[in-house]
């Protein structure tokens, strides 16, 4: 079973964004972790689970994951706390030691089998270490992988990772799925302002999650600095974000196909520190299944399941753009209190996308649906 995070990215895609889904969403906290424990105890077994101590293999990682039953417990991992405990000051701390045989030791722990989620917000406040030959990150990895779905069909979403070649301002998040992995991911990098830098101070790094639709910040969720859809995957790209749930995952990587080796630079032990992972729930749940269908040359007949809140009313959005965001621009139509619309005032022959947005009061805004498409008639 493949479980791995990417090599090397050989081409970027960056999309600025100017819409912020999060802005009238209400989100409820549905998993939190401040790491409070007492210095020197592990994390909680009841949201976090080791991995396998050759987890990195793969990624031809110089590192092995202490903290597992067997190998992860005995020789070098013999002491795996020290390789993810609590400082005592609130903030878990996943160390990468180089022992005295040589050998590298880290940690890389997962929600599978504690917690999964599909759609919504999930963010890590984190300080990072720079250094040769380290690779932290944090993501999300298709639930899946462990009931038969290989890697990269099971869908990965990274939303940060850093290598020494991105240096001390600059991360990165990625999308990896069939056709679009590993050299060919799709992936956009976050320059921090001046005088930011990823191991001088916490930052937040997030996702937002909506069936056709992923965006990643850093530190706000209002301000996304990178958005994708199914309209950015390369040809005979699938997109895997909208059918199943998806656990997290934090860990500090040594060596490997994209870092490379550690030096005589690389601090003995490089630490990595989690002030708090935190996912959220929007408040208003989504429709879902949203179709279109001519019904004239100038108008388009919709139709959706249901947001899950009760009370709930709809905002209609159109556009002529596949990957469009809903906004004020694309908006036509608010306070819908069934479940299908026709649009009309539309241009013949013309391909137009749809999104629809439940919003209910004190809830807010849902996560957009799924993307429905219609080409009008010509008469």
């Amino acid at each position: 079973m493949l479980r791995t995070l990417r090599i090397p990215v050989a081409a970027l895609a960056l999309f600025i964004v100017s819409i912020s889904l999060s802005a009238q969403v209400t989100w409820n906290a549905t998993f939190n972790d401040d790491f409070t424990g007492t210095a020197g105890t592990g994390p909680d077994l009841t949201k976090w689970a080791y991995d396998s101590p050759t987890a990195g293999a793969s990624n031809n990682e110089l590192e092995i994951y202490c903290g597992q039953s067997g190998a992860g417990t005995t020789g070098d991992c013999a002491d795996y706390l020290k390789n993810a405990h609590a400082d005592g000051s609130g903030s878990l701390v996943i160390s990468a030691v180089k022992m005295p045989d040589g050998q590298w030791t880290s940690a890389r722990l997962l929600t599978h089998g504690k917690f999964t989620f599909t759609y919504g917000r999930a963010e890590a406040n984190i300080k990072l270490p720079s250094a040769p030959g380290l690779w932290p990150a944090f993501s999300m990895l298709g639930d899946n992988i462990f009931s038969g779905t290989n890697w990269p069909a099971c869908g990965e979403a990274d939303m940060m990772e850093n290598v020494p070649q991105l240096g001390p301002t600059v991360t990165q998040s990625s999308l990896n799925g069939p056709n679009y992995n590993g050299r060919s991911s799709i992936f956009a990098k976050y320059t921090f302002p001046a005088g930011q830098r990823i191991d001088s101070a916490y930052h937040t790094y997030g996702i937002i999650w909506g069936p056709d639709l992923i965006q990643y910040y850093v530190d706000t969720p209002a301000t996304p600095f990178a958005s994708f859809t199914p309209a950015d995957l390369p040809r005979r790209g699938t997109w895997v974000y909208n059918d199943h749930p998806f656990f997290m995952l934090l860990n500090l990587a040594v060596g490997g196909s994209w870092p490379g080796p550690p030096d005589a630079t690389t601090p003995n032990p490089a630490n990595m520190y989690v002030d708090r992972v935190t996912v959220y729930a929007p408040g208003t749940g989504h429709p879902a299944n949203l179709g279109a269908s001519p019904t004239s040359k100038s108008s388009v007949t919709l139709s959706w399941n249901a947001s899950p809140t009760a009370g709930a009313t709809y905002k209609v959005y159109a556009s002529t753009s596949q990957g469009f965001l809903p906004g004020p621009a694309t908006l036509k139509a608010s306070a819908v209190t069934g479940t299908s619309f026709v649009v009309t005032g539309l241009n013949a022959r013309t391909v137009y996308y749809f999104r629809v947005v439940a919003n209910a009061a004190g809830s807010g805004d849902s996560l957009p649906s799924n993307i429905g498409t219609a080409t009008t008639p010509s008469h």
